[in-house]
C-alpha cells in the first residue's frame, strides 16, 4: 500500500508575464497485489532451465487534484487506473567447464503507470492528469561469465530491449497564453540495444581491480508526439505534432565506463579496507542544446576499519571526491522556462555498520 499527500507552490512571476502564484495539491493512493515464483530445473549435468512468473493487480487513484492560480483554481478532480499485468522470465544456462557460464534469457517486465500532477490551469487540467499506462519491456539477453584464471574473471552480454508504452517526459499544449506544460506520456513502441563488458582482476592478495564498459542505442519505432520546437515557432497558437518513428532516442547516455579498486589488509588486530571507484557519464544529447547535459567523471572513496573476527566496522567516505559540478538532467517545465537538476557536491561522512549474522 502507498499513500501520498502533496501540496506545492510555484512562482511564475518572471515567465511570460504571469504575475501570480500557482498552488497544486492532491492525494494519491495505490494498492498492489502480486503472486510470484521462480524455479530451476536441471535438463542435464551442464544445462539448467530457469523460469519465473509474476501476476500483479494494481489499483491506483488520484483524488482531490486542485491546481491553478491562488485566486482561480480548478474544482477537485479525480482519476483512477486499475491494471493487471504479467511478468515472466525464461533462461537457459550452460556450464561447459568449471568457472564458465553461457546463458540466454527472455524476460518480460512491467513498470507501473500513474498520473502527471504538475500545475496548470482549468483549460487542460483534466487532460493533464489522464493516466499514463504501465511500461512493458520484453528483454532478450545473451551473455557469459568466465573465470579465465583464478585471479581473472571476464563477464559480457549483448541485449535487445523491446518496449511497449515506454514512459517518456514530454509536454502538452495548454493555450497560446500559457504555452506548453510538461506531461508524462507513453511511446507506443521503442527499442534499445547494446553490449556490456566487465573485468575483475586480483593481482595480489587483498587487492581487487574491476573495470566495466557499455554502449547502447535506441530509436522510436512508433511515436507521434508534440513537437515543442515547431509549437514554439507557431507562437503557441496551436499544437504541432510530428511523427518521430525511426528517430533516435536521446533520453539516455550512450556510453558508460567505470572502475573500482579495493584493497584489504590486516594490521595487528584490525582489518583495514580501502575502496576507490570512478565512473564516466556520457553526454546526453538533445535536439535543443539547452536541454543537453555535458559529460563528466565522478569518483568516490571509502576507508573502513574493523576488528578481526567482529561484526562491526566504522568508515570514512567521500562522495564526488573531486567536487565535480554537473547536471543530472536539463529540460523545461514550461515552454522556454529552462530547468536543470544538479548533482550532489562533494559529501564527506562517517558511518558505522553492525552485522547481526
Amino acid at each position: 500500500k502507498e499513500k501520498l499527500d502533496e501540496q506545492f507552490y510555484s512562482d511564475f512571476s518572471e515567465y511570460r508575464g504571469l504575475g501570480n502564484i500557482y498552488l497544486t495539491e492532491y492525494n494519491q493512493k495505490a494498492e498492489t497485489y502480486s503472486l510470484f515464483g521462480q524455479g530451476r530445473y536441471a535438463l542435464a549435468e551442464d544445462w539448467t532451465l530457469v523460469f519465473g512468473l509474476r501476476q500483479e493487480h494494481e489499483e491506483r487513484s488520484l483524488n482531490d487534484y486542485i491546481t491553478g492560480y491562488l485566486n482561480a483554481r480548478t474544482s477537485p478532480l479525480d482519476e483512477q487506473l486499475d491494471t493487471d499485468e504479467t511478468s515472466a522470465k525464461l533462461a537457459l544456462e550452460w556450464r561447459p567447464a568449471v568457472g564458465h557460464l553461457i546463458y540466454a534469457s527472455i524476460s518480460r517486465g512491467v513498470k507501473s503507470g500513474g498520473f502527471t500532477t504538475y500545475n496548470t490551469n482549468a483549460l487542460q487540467a483534466a487532460s493533464l492528469i489522464e493516466p499514463f499506462k504501465p511500461e512493458k519491456l520484453l528483454a532478450y539477453e545473451i551473455g557469459f561469465k568466465s573465470d579465465l584464471t583464478q585471479a581473472l574473471r571476464l563477464n559480457g552480454a549483448v541485449f535487445y530491449y523491446d518496449y511497449r508504452d515506454q514512459q517518456y517526459q514530454s509536454q502538452m499544449w495548454i493555450s497560446q497564453a500559457v504555452g506548453n506544460v510538461g506531461k508524462l506520456v507513453n511511446i507506443p513502441r521503442s527499442e534499445i540495444w547494446g553490449a556490456e563488458l566487465e573485468l575483475q582482476w586480483q593481482p595480489l592478495s587483498g587487492l581487487t581491480i574491476s573495470q566495466y564498459a557499455g554502449y547502447k542505442e535506441g530509436r522510436y519505432k512508433d511515436y507521434e508526439g508534440l513537437d515543442s520546437a515547431a509549437t514554439i515557432a507557431a507562437g503557441y497558437a496551436y499544437p504541432v505534432y510530428t511523427d518521430f518513428s525511426g528517430d533516435k532516442l536521446t533520453n539516455f547516455p550512450e556510453t558508460s565506463y567505470g572502475g573500482a579498486l579495493r584493497y584489504s589488509r590486516a594490521i595487528g588486530p584490525l582489518l583495514w579496507t580501502a575502496n576507490f571507484d570512478y565512473a564516466y557519464h556520457d553526454t546526453l544529447v538533445n535536439s535543443d542544446p539547452l536541454r543537453s547535459t555535458n559529460h563528466y567523471w565522478l569518483a568516490n572513496a571509502r576507508l573502513a576499519v574493523a576488528p578481526l573476527g567482529e561484526n562491526w566496522e566504522v568508515a570514512l567516505y567521500a562522495h564526488n571526491l573531486f567536487d565535480r559540478q554537473y547536471d543530472l538532467y536539463k529540460g523545461s517545465f514550461l515552454s522556454n522556462a529552462q530547468i536543470a537538476t544538479s548533482g550532489d557536491p562533494r559529501t564527506l561522512g562517517l558511518e558505522a555498520t553492525y552485522r547481526f549474522f
